[in-house]
């Protein structure tokens, strides 16, 4: 388990807890924001969600309903659906997020600048801020594709 204490700036606090978990030779890691709830079978249904991004929507903070994250609809306005249910969007919240090493690696290499062949902690700070969003109840599972440019949900 790795936590960061202390740092006021939740993209920086990602960053550098993706980075020591990817010097741990983590191959899943897990985002979970202390104010965002959830069930057991979230938790697993998080981790056993097929992707390199998958993240739990969950409600903004207020009386209105409505979810973070942004679906991608067909020609007809119907969010288009994967064979496993999974809708795609193109925005994500990352309070409840599951990355995968491989995937961090895929976006490293097609979107980002990395000193060295390592990833940076400027580099992570950027992916991070990209999806940044905290707060809510976890009820629906995102899925976002290698490439951090589709993304997908499932019920």
């Amino acid at each position: 388990m790795v936590n960061e204490i202390g740092c006021p700036y939740i993209s920086a606090a990602r960053a550098t807890m993706l980075r020591k978990a990817l010097d741990a030779k983590a191959d899943v890691i897990v985002f979970i924001d202390h104010d965002v709830s959830w069930r057991p079978a979230d938790l697993l249904k998080l981790i056993q969600t097929e992707g390199d991004v998958v993240a739990g929507t969950y409600r903004f903070k207020k009386d209105e309903i409505e979810y973070m994250g942004a679906l991608i609809p067909d020609y007809r306005g119907i969010p288009q659906a994967r064979e496993d249910g999974a809708l795609k969007a193109h925005s994500i919240p990352a309070g409840f997020l599951k990355v995968t090493a491989s995937g961090i690696s895929k976006f490293m290499e097609q979107y980002l600048n990395c000193a060295g062949g390592r990833i940076t902690l400027e580099a992570l700070t950027c992916l991070t801020t990209a999806s940044s969003m905290a707060s809510g109840s976890a009820k629906t599972t995102l899925l976002l594709n290698a490439g951090a440019r589709n993304a997908a949900i499932s019920g």
